[in-house]
């Protein structure tokens, strides 16, 4: 596992399930160091196989968020904007 993988791994692992931020902060948080790693991707034309798995946990994070703030204030979450993460996860997916 390359270095963006264990980053992931230590975001999703420990920060994702931070009780000390509401999750709407974390949330933020992590799509604002997911958008980075996307842009990395993106610029390197990186395609290994760790790349990919990483897209996909970025993915299946989105969706989870999806789900888990459905319920959410519009001033605490945006459901449009995390769409249009999820959107641009896919679209950095395909160009691998």
């Amino acid at each position: 596992r390359g270095s963006t993988g264990r980053t992931m791994a230590y975001l999703l692992g420990e920060v994702a399930d931070s009780t000390q931020q509401p999750f709407h902060a974390v949330v933020n948080f992590l799509a604002d160091r997911f958008r980075s790693i996307r842009a990395d991707y993106n610029t390197q034309h990186y395609s290994a196989p760790d790349a990919i798995d990483v897209i996909e946990q970025m993915m299946w994070f989105h969706i989870l968020v999806a789900y888990r703030c459905c319920q959410e204030d519009k001033d605490q979450f945006d459901p449009v904007q995390n769409m249009e993460k999820l959107t641009q996860s896919a679209t950095t997916l395909l160009q691998m």
